[in-house]
């Protein structure tokens, strides 16, 4: 099995969600990495639906805006999504928010 490209931090962070098919929606973030992430929520979902999140991060500071990220897989009450884009503040904000993060890496086997 090939491992993932980029390690996950397991966190919990609220996230907000839209898509032009869906309703918008909100959930937490159990793990994330520069690559993408997994999100618990009570929305349904559906694999290949492109969407924009905006990732509330502690401390009160900023939060990330992913402006296009594509479901993965989804499964009962978690999708997971990859980054397609980020403005290149944007990822820069969210390689300072995971390196300063108390959480510590897992690497993970791709699915």
């Amino acid at each position: 099995m090939e491992l993932r490209q980029s390690p996950r931090l397991r966190v919990r962070f609220r996230t907000s969600f839209s898509a032009p098919e869906m309703a918008a929606g909100e959930g937490l973030i159990k793990d994330i990495s520069l690559g993408g992430c997994r999100v618990e929520t009570s929305i349904r979902v559906h694999l290949g639906t492109e969407m924009e999140l905006r990732i509330a991060v502690p401390q009160g500071l900023t939060p990330v805006a992913v402006d296009r990220a594509v479901v993965r897989w989804e499964q009962g009450r978690e999708f997971g999504v990859a980054f397609l884009f980020l403005r290149p503040s944007e990822q820069e904000h969210l390689q300072n928010l995971l390196s300063e993060s108390g959480s510590s890496p897992k690497q993970e086997k791709s699915a």
